[in-house]
């Protein structure tokens, strides 16, 4: 049997291209990345992404008038990737009021204490504390995307609400609003390492009971009306599933979408507008946005 093996890209480029190149990165393939001013470091489990990625590059550098870019590509063996993963990512704070931990301490998931725990935390502090065990799924808290997108939530997830998280990814958005009060949330998605993932976290942070987690494809989804949407997906989806959001969010309900790079934005927001949404705000970090809206 063949070594799994995971691949670790470091690409020599600055930080607004980074931005850029992160938007193109839709294939499953592509685990994680790891951002500092002139140097990112990405995550794969395919060579042949990797070679795709380094075309795909070649040509787009050239077409915008950059110099090739620095690139190495480094073979890690499946067992070394996820303790490299981890060790790469530090707790953060959204808005004094989410805490979000990337790694389960080791402690708490022998003993089987990891619900109790967190509840202490969230009663102790007045913040609610979140883990996030970093898998095969996007959403650890220390992308612009998922913290604007928590941001936007802090404010509309009512008591007793039901929501909707599309691309669930690590569970990180289903699990923010399960700890605002949400009564129930679905969360979705397509990747099956995205939903064995979400699953683990749901169930570290005592969110089973309150989250339904759907393995399906968002553009087909068949949902009972909800009182909010997340959805943290590529521009290009978001457009696509405007009508159909329009049909599964109740009159006045919430939508905060993301994954949105800033020159993307009017496309996105007229495309919502256009589907009976208004906009409420946009937030905005480094070379991306979110946006949320509300339905007429």
């Amino acid at each position: 049997m063949s070594e799994l093996l995971f691949y670790k890209v470091t690409l020599g480029i600055n930080h607004e291209l980074q931005e850029i190149l992160l938007a193109q990165l839709s294939m499953p393939e592509f685990l994680g990345a790891e951002q500092q001013e002139d140097t990112i470091v990405l995550w794969f489990s395919s060579n042949i992404a990797v070679s795709v990625l380094e075309e795909w590059l070649t040509s787009w550098l050239h077409t915008i008038g950059h110099d090739r870019a620095q690139l190495s590509v480094e073979r890690i063996p499946a067992e070394n990737w996820l303790a490299l993963w981890r060790s790469s990512l530090e707790p953060i704070s959204i808005a004094n009021r989410i805490r979000i931990v990337p790694f389960a301490d080791a402690a708490l998931q022998q003993t089987g204490a990891a619900d109790e725990a967190v509840s202490s935390m969230d009663s102790n502090s007045g913040v609610h504390t979140i883990i996030i065990e970093p898998k095969m799924a996007f959403g650890t808290g220390h992308h612009a995307t998922t913290r604007m997108c928590v941001e936007l939530m802090l404010d509309v997830v009512r008591a007793g609400s039901h929501w909707l998280d599309i691309g669930t990814g690590s569970g990180i958005l289903a699990i923010v609003a399960a700890k605002l009060g949400a009564a129930h949330v679905t969360a979705l998605d397509n990747d099956p390492d995205a939903t064995a993932n979400a699953s683990e976290n749901l169930a570290c942070n005592g969110c089973s009971n309150v989250v339904t987690l759907r393995y399906a494809d968002a553009l087909t989804i068949d949902h009972p009306p909800v009182d909010g949407i997340v959805a943290n997906l590529h521009h290009t989806l978001l457009v696509q599933l405007s009508k159909l959001f329009a049909t599964v969010l109740r009159a006045g309900g919430w939508l905060i979408v993301s994954g949105i790079l800033i020159e993307q934005v009017e496309d996105v927001e007229t495309a919502f507008i256009e589907s009976g949404f208004r906009l409420d705000c946009t937030l905005t970090q480094g070379e991306w946005a979110a946006l949320r809206m509300y339905r007429q």
